[in-house]
C-alpha cells in the first residue's frame, strides 16, 4: 500500500469518527468543523502529495515533506495555549462561584440568626 493511499484513508477514517461523534453529541460542532478540515486536508495531501513540494520549493525550503510536520507543530502549540487559556478561565470562574457561595451561607446564617433572635 502506498504511503499516498494510506494517508487518504486516514483522512477518510477521521472524518468518518468526526461524523459519528458529533452524531452522538459527543463533540460539539465548532470543533468539528476544525477536525473534519484537518481530515480534509490529510485526505488531500495523500491524494495530491505533489502540492507540498511546489509549496516547499516557492518557499525555498530543502526537505518540503518536514513542512506538514511544522505545521502540526504549530496548531499543536496554539491548540495547548487556547487549552491553557481556557483552563485558567475556568478555574478563575470557579473560584469566584466559590466566593459567591460563601458570601451567601454567610447572608443566610445572618438572617437565621436574626430570626433565632426574634422568637
Amino acid at each position: 500500500m502506498s504511503h499516498e493511499l494510506l494517508s487518504s484513508i486516514i483522512g477518510l477514517v477521521i472524518c468518518a469518527g468526526i461524523i459519528c461523534l458529533v452524531r452522538k453529541d459527543q463533540l460539539h460542532v465548532r470543533a468539528a468543523l476544525r477536525w473534519m478540515l484537518l481530515a480534509i486536508v490529510i485526505a488531500f495531501i495523500g491524494i495530491a502529495p505533489g502540492v507540498i513540494d511546489v509549496i516547499g520549493h516557492a518557499f525555498g525550503v530543502a526537505y518540503p515533506p518536514i513542512i506538514p510536520v511544522l505545521i502540526a507543530l504549530g496548531l499543536l502549540l496554539i491548540k495547548v495555549l487556547i487549552a491553557d487559556i481556557q483552563l485558567s478561565k475556568a478555574r478563575l470562574h470557579s473560584e469566584r462561584l466559590v466566593q459567591r457561595i460563601a458570601i451567601l451561607e454567610s447572608r443566610i446564617a445572618a438572617v437565621e440568626d436574626v430570626k433565632a433572635t426574634k422568637s
